[in-house]
């Protein structure tokens, strides 16, 4: 798991759209591929183009949430 205060504050440092920083292997999370980041933002309700730097903290615990739910049933079913 990636502790949330490390996550935040990769996602506050980048302004990349969020769904590129969170497919760049060697910066927020390693293994989150096209499928993961696009079903991740849908279920914390943020645009993929959103750049990371401007998501609120709401936003960015949100998606914190969704990683750890949406591996976690990845996981369970075997994707």
């Amino acid at each position: 798991t990636v502790p949330l205060a490390r996550f935040a504050s990769v996602l506050a440092s980048s302004k990349l759209p969020v769904k590129s920083l969170l497919m760049c292997q060697d910066k927020a999370v390693s293994g989150v591929g096209n499928w993961m980041a696009d079903e991740l933002l849908f279920h914390a309700k943020v645009h993929p183009a959103t750049l990371s730097c401007q998501l609120t903290e709401i936003q960015v615990l949100t998606i914190h949430s969704a990683l750890l739910s949406v591996c976690k049933k990845a996981c369970a079913v075997r994707a």
